[in-house]
């Protein structure tokens, strides 16, 4: 009487794996098209800016207030500016172009506070790029 028990479990059991994979591989290729979709679109991406050097290392805990002038700092150096958003993606901000100029110097006043940039949005494999067109200081 067992053995016929798992004759009917068995396949019920292999089905359900069976759509949870499918499933999972669904919600990834989902999730890839709209990346590509999204890609060089202009957006306004709001949040707080920081030196990528820093945040990176320091595991996300060197922001705010009380970082601001090491990252003004790390800025005038000419290290990354990134701004991370309210999801805590972060953005590598880049020139517009690719026109080899210090963007950095129109950033530092604001380091480790929060702003808004819009700019082409560009994403690949959790990579996030914003081409800065406009930076404002929120309130």
């Amino acid at each position: 009487m067992m053995k016929r028990w798992w004759i009917f479990l068995l396949p019920l059991i292999i089905a359900v794996v069976a759509v949870s994979v499918f499933s999972d591989q669904h919600e990834k290729a989902k999730a890839e098209k709209a990346e590509e979709v999204e890609q060089g679109k202009t957006m306004t991406i709001s949040g707080e800016l920081i030196d990528l050097v820093c945040y990176a290392t320091s595991a996300g805990k060197n922001m705010g207030e009380g970082h601001a002038m090491c990252a003004a700092q790390c800025a005038k150096g000419g290290l990354p500016i990134g701004i991370v958003d309210k999801e805590k993606n972060i953005y590598v901000i880049v020139t517009k172009n690719h026109k080899p100029t210090n963007q950095n110097e129109d950033l530092m006043a604001n380091m480790a506070k929060q702003v808004s940039i819009t700019g082409k949005v560009f994403r690949l494999k959790g990579l996030h790029l914003i081409e800065m067109e406009s930076v404002k200081p929120m309130m």
